[in-house]
């Protein structure tokens, strides 16, 4: 492919993916779906977008002047946050979780009784889930840390505007962007499909009431398992559901599993390590160890999520080639293979670490 093609053809499938990307975020607008719909995939959206507009950039393909500066940094702090979760989840990360808990929890307490000197009372809900049909799809800490990356008071005042915000900016963005490749483009037919989920709520009291998972007195380590949980969910029962484009799917969901798949090995890893109980089936990480060696390979990572790749002889687009090399020819049945997996891993994480229903509210 010679680099005039090569670069035409990242163009291209830069601008396919912006138009599914907006799609995506219209389909959840217009059908008014809770904001969680949003959030275990947006910083991967986030990430395309930013890698996009890098390509884009780079080879003067736009006008960067008619580029919003101000939404560009909210999109890249969004992607610095999430993309990753916790595949490296070390002593840091384990006390700035458990510095968040505590903070949050004196914060609720404070605000239910204010001119209460003694701490002596541990009823204080600080920590709200989503949930559809059961399934965790977002909760606080993963709203306020690995999305917003701000402070947030409460889900209906606090998070609905911000993500609504966020939702905006991603928008306008990679609409600007779609402008400046095809001037003539109209987005009016996007967002038509009709979607019926439904969602649930329950405020928990995360700093001292475990009953409802198999982790006790460890809120860091098991605030990091449910935020892997609700991404995972949010992929297989939002997004799945949502998106219609098949190149999207792989690009949204081939990173998910992996930084999931590798944030569950360090995050068990750090437990065993540090002799905490999990309560975790010893089959559990057998079976995360066996993803590892299926589908953790840097090359896919690179590939799936940048535009610019090493000049090489390619025959058609990279990311299809790359994904060939390990999956076969049928892009389909690579879809398919990894949605399945997602499912497969969230069901059988959820099994191990939610023993208990929530009281809705």
């Amino acid at each position: 492919m010679e680099e005039k093609e090569r670069i035409a053809d990242a163009i291209s499938n830069i601008y396919n993916d912006y138009i599914a990307i907006l799609n995506y975020v219209t389909t959840c607008l217009n059908n008014k779906l809770d904001y969680s719909s949003f959030m275990g995939v947006y910083p991967f959206l986030c990430l395309y977008v930013v890698e996009g507009y890098n390509f884009l950039t780079k080879y003067k393909i736009i006008d960067t002047n008619a580029i919003s500066k101000n939404n560009l940094k909210k999109l890249i702090n969004c992607r610095a946050c999430g993309v990753k979760l916790y595949s490296d989840f070390k002593n840091t990360t384990f006390e700035s979780i458990n510095k968040f808990n505590r903070n949050e929890y004196e914060k609720f307490f404070r605000k239910a009784f204010p001119n209460l000197k003694l701490k002596l009372l541990k009823i204080v809900d600080n920590y709200f889930i989503c949930f559809t049909d059961g399934f965790p799809i977002g909760n606080y800490h993963l709203y306020s840390k690995k999305v917003l990356n701000m402070e947030i008071g409460s889900y209906i005042e606090d998070v609905g505007p911000r993500i609504f915000e966020l939702s905006s900016v991603l928008s306008s963005f990679s609409f600007a962007i779609v402008k400046g490749i095809n001037p003539n483009v109209d987005i009016n037919q996007l967002g038509k499909k009709k979607i019926n989920i439904n969602f649930d709520y329950a405020d928990l009291n995360m700093a001292y009431n475990y009953s409802n998972f198999s982790i006790k007195n460890n809120p860091p380590i098991l605030m990091a398992l449910l935020d892997v949980l609700c991404v995972l969910n949010s992929c297989a029962k939002i997004f799945s559901l949502v998106n219609d484009d098949l190149r999207l799917g792989v690009k949204i969901k081939y990173p998910i599993l992996l930084y999931s798949i590798l944030s569950l090995k360090n995050i068990l890893k750090y437990s065993e390590e540090n002799g905490i109980v999990t309560g975790f089936d010893k089959s559990f990480e057998t079976y995360v160890n066996d993803l590892d060696a299926r589908y953790v390979k840097n090359n896919l990572r690179k590939y799936c999520m940048h535009y610019e790749f090493p000049k090489n002889n390619w025959e058609r687009d990279p990311f299809v080639e790359e994904f060939s090399k390990f999956f076969g020819n049928d892009f389909d049945g690579v879809h398919k293979e990894i949605s399945s997996t997602i499912e497969e891993l969230s069901n059988k994480l959820h099994k191990n670490l939610i023993i208990k229903r929530f009281s809705h509210r």
